[in-house]
């Protein structure tokens, strides 16, 4: 999946709303190189059946410096996907709804935490939806395999209501998870039922 660049629409329209997804090994002689360690993530997902989840990680806001890692769809409450461990710092993850969001005009994300919440405490959905920013960034892991836990709310677009099509996912992980830099607003005075989303219409570049 390529993000693409944002049109001028497509900002303006989201400047209206304020917003600016190892196992150790036993000796040194058996680690296997850092560029081909790979780690399994395994997602458990709440509330988004046929969901797809994407990791990216971008070094620059261009399409040469982007790893778009596989796709994985949420089947039964679960998701999983390898990647290149080294990759996993700085990487974030795409969620995209089975169902089309209507005029949203942005990509969104998952949360691995909302206003410097404490690593490891739980997130609940009150805490999400009340956020004012939040960091989209993975720390990353060394490990062989790795389980993020996923929680998703739904909010209507404006103009839409409750139980249509044309809703945007909240998704965030829980517990709190480390997060880099960049930080992102969350909060949007002109569309409330909005607050908590995190999407992005550009590459995020993690700073790690």
């Amino acid at each position: 999946m390529r993000l693409r660049r944002p049109t001028l629409a497509g900002l303006v329209g989201l400047a209206a709303l304020g917003m600016t997804v190892s196992m150790a090994p036993a000796s040194m002689a058996a680690r296997p190189a850092e560029d081909t360690a790979m780690t399994t993530i395994t997602f458990r997902v709440s509330n988004c059946e046929g969901c797809t989840i994407q990791g990216q990680r971008a070094t620059e806001y261009a399409a040469s410096d982007v790893y778009d890692g596989p796709a994985a769809k949420v089947t039964k409450g679960v998701a999983t996907m390898s990647v290149p461990t080294a990759k996993t710092a700085g990487m974030i993850f795409l969620l995209t709804p089975p169902a089309a969001m209507g005029g949203f005009d942005a990509q969104p994300m998952i949360a691995f935490q909302y206003d410097r919440e404490a690593v490891g405490l739980p997130v609940t959905a009150v805490k999400a939806r009340n956020a004012k920013r939040a960091r989209p960034c993975w720390a990353g892991t060394n490990e062989a395999a790795a389980l993020l836990r996923v929680r998703v709310r739904w909010t209507p677009l404006v103009g839409t209501t409750e139980g249509t099509r044309g809703r945007v996912p909240i998704a965030w992980v829980t517990p709190s998870q480390a997060a880099p830099l960049p930080s992102m607003s969350v909060h949007f005075r002109q569309w409330p039922k909005g607050n908590g989303v995190l999407a992005t219409q550009d590459y995020v570049v993690c700073k790690v």
